[in-house]
């Protein structure tokens, strides 16, 4: 880890949207924040208060770290290309209210998914679906080192109330999401008095939904920029035997994906495939396509195919199968451009049209300009 010896400030960065960036005798390093970190703490707070592009749980993240004082660690003077450490420490998930229009902020769009007013996805300018299917509870995990052998840190949380799981694999990224249903009922829903059964599950209920009426439409999801992915592939997991049948399971389908933190550490994503119209190992091609386009001059290899075990139904036994893979090389870590206005691939396209909205400034003579729907103005925002 890198100690900083020397004067630290933190100053905002025009073509960053205004993200403070932490500079060191007057020189910039890598890290960034939504606040100036040399200001007290009220004052930090005060400032967090008027930010409203992060989703909420994230928000509340960097919220914490002020609050109770954190010190937060900035171990990188510099990483590839100049790009910079999310200001954010929740992670790459969000929480997203499909009722609201989707957020035009340049870095919200940019690490998180976005869905159009009670639609699907929104799309970035010049983006385009490439396949879909539905799915089901991705499973994600962090290790330290690329080990595979690594412990590593668990698999991520995903939320229990997850439904109708789908992916989308478009030109420029990988994206899940899925619905968040109804909560399950909690101690408070019943009534504390004896009623008829009828009457006491409807009254838990009613004041079920009532709870939830207010946020009908609230998703959770994430997605995968493809000049973040170092390996990409596909496999299955062989079925289990349902003891009481006495017969197979059908075989869990998946595609998965990796990409690199700018620590080193390591994020594997494994997106069950449930139903599409095409099969996964096409969908796995052409995600691999996807990907080479993006980067056309990284290095990369495959498909490999690599035995792996699965633990069995049996108390202490394997099952042996094989996980198909691409490699790319020079891959970005999970991190944002050094400019918005230049890194983040939100260019107009001929092939569709993007909605009106605030967009990175394409001529790069400032953070953002106004697409009124079918070109470009001259109004710009500097962030």
């Amino acid at each position: 880890m890198t100690i900083f010896q020397g004067q630290t400030t933190w100053e905002s960065d025009s073509s960053l949207c205004g993200l403070y960036v932490l500079h060191v005798d007057g020189v910039p390093t890598a890290s960034t924040a939504l606040v100036d970190r040399n200001r007290s703490r009220t004052e930090q707070i005060s400032s967090l208060a008027q930010i409203a592009w992060p989703p909420p749980q994230q928000l509340t993240s960097v919220f914490n770290v002020i609050s109770e004082a954190k010190e937060v660690d900035y171990p990188f003077e510099s990483i590839v290309d100049g790009r910079k450490i999310t200001p954010l420490h929740g992670g790459f998930d969000a929480t997203i209210d499909g009722d609201e229009e989707p957020s035009s902020h340049p870095i919200r769009r940019y690490l998180f998914p976005e869905l159009e007013s009670k639609g699907p996805l929104a799309l970035d300018p010049g983006e385009q679906v490439l396949a879909t299917w539905r799915s089901f509870t991705p499973d994600i995990r962090q290790r330290r080192t690329q080990d595979e052998t690594s412990p590593g840190r668990g698999p991520t949380h995903v939320p229990r109330e997850l439904r109708d799981y789908t992916c989308v694999l478009t030109n420029h990224r990988l994206v899940f999401h899925g619905r968040l249903d109804l909560g399950g009922a909690r101690k408070g829903d019943y009534p504390s008095i004896f009623l008829p059964t009828v009457l006491f599950e409807s009254i838990a209920a009613y004041r079920q939904i009532k709870r939830w009426s207010h946020r009908p439409n609230l998703h959770w999801g994430f997605h995968l920029r493809h000049e973040w992915i170092t390996t990409l592939g596909f496999g299955n997991v062989p079925g289990k035997r349902r003891p009481l049948l006495s017969t197979i399971a059908d075989d869990t389908l998946y595609i998965h994906a990796a990409l690199n933190f700018p620590n080193g550490d390591l994020a594997v994503f494994r997106l069950p495939f449930k139903r599409s119209e095409l099969s996964h190992i096409e969908v796995a091609s052409m995600y691999f396509e996807a990907v080479t386009n993006v980067r056309p001059n990284a290095p990369a290899s495959g498909p490999i195919e690599t035995p792996f075990r699965v633990p069995s139904s049996r108390p202490g036994h394997y099952v042996q199968h094989a996980m198909t893979n691409w490699e790319i090389e020079e891959a970005y870590p999970w991190s944002l451009p050094s400019s918005m206005a230049g890194g983040a691939q939100l260019e107009p396209s001929d092939t569709k049209t993007p909605p009106a909205g605030w967009y990175p400034d394409p001529e790069g003579k400032a953070s953002l300009r106004w697409f009124d729907g079918m070109r470009w103005t001259e109004h710009t925002h500097t962030g």
